[in-house]
């Protein structure tokens, strides 16, 4: 039997015949899974699932078979592995889980990139479904790790002058209203988004950079060519609520963020995007 590994908060979505059912993960191992679904899994036993998990950056996408499933709502699930590939982004989750500072590096060349993933596109296939990224935690800024060089020669160089470089400004954040109920997400902190293309059935990961009832801005991380009144959804956690917001792309804040505004919303939703908008205010505020 493979070794466990506890995951903490980390979120996801357990996808059964094309429906998309949130779900926390408890454990993972290289065989399989434990999680816990809002509601008991109604099918039970030997039902051909697929498991999404976003950690560290990686977007996990393994398919399996469910084991069990209890009446509190947890359901264990053995991974079948179709490629090589999600052999190794699986392993690489778990090291990082194994090793702290692999998990630190990480995070690292996550915060530097600017983005929740290295290649923001993420192909799906017909009918399939967007991961829904976890609710995010502050991940501060560092300083990138300096590179190690290695000798080339046994003899010192003779050394040579170098000008100091040039600090260069930051560009100033671009700001859209989104009405008077809207929160900026702090230069620290990450909130992780996918944006589905409804025509194309393409999710593309991003972070939200400015957030209100009207609209949001999602920042991709690399040049963004989707062009304008697009039809797309914009899937998200915050304050440990998930959302699934239908929206057409506005305008471009710049090369790598798209200004969404929101469409039809149900009264519920909107309930609680503002109670969510509320309690960020009040956080950004005491911070």
């Amino acid at each position: 039997m493979d070794d466990r590994y506890p995951l903490g908060e980390a979120f996801g979505n357990l996808v059964y015949k094309g429906d998309l059912i949130p779900c926390q993960f408890i454990d993972i191992s290289m065989g399989g899974c434990r999680l816990l679904t809002e509601n008991p899994f109604a099918a039970g036993a030997l039902a051909q699932v697929e498991v999404v998990l976003l950690a560290y950056g990686l977007v996990l996408r393994i398919g399996g078979e469910t084991q069990w499933a209890t009446g509190d709502c947890q359901v264990g699930v053995r991974f079948q592995h179709p490629t090589p590939r999600s052999k190794n982004q699986l392993a690489g989750l778990l090291t990082c889980l194994i090793d702290e500072n692999v998990a630190e590096l990480v995070k690292k060349e996550v915060a530097s990139a600017g983005a929740i993933t290295a290649s923001p596109v993420l192909a799906a296939q017909p009918h399939d479904e967007a991961t829904l990224p976890p609710e995010p935690t502050p991940v501060p800024q560092e300083e990138q790790a300096a590179l190690i060089l290695p000798q080339v020669c046994e003899s010192e160089p003779a050394p040579v002058s170098t000008p100091e470089p040039v600090p260069v400004a930051a560009p100033p954040r671009k700001v859209v209203s989104y009405g008077s109920q809207s929160v900026q997400c702090p230069e620290d902190c990450a909130w992780p988004a996918v944006l589905r293309f409804l025509k194309d059935s393409l999710n593309l990961a991003g972070t939200i950079v400015d957030l209100g009832l009207e609209g949001c801005s999602v920042r991709t991380g690399a040049l963004f060519t989707g062009g304008q009144d697009v039809r797309v959804e914009v899937l998200f956690r915050l304050q440990g609520l998930p959302f699934q917001l239908a929206g057409v792309t506005a305008s471009m804040l710049d090369r790598d963020t798209v200004d969404i505004r929101f469409l039809e919303m149900s009264r519920r939703k909107r309930e609680e995007l503002s109670q969510v908008i509320d309690e960020l205010i009040e956080t950004t505020k005491a911070n």
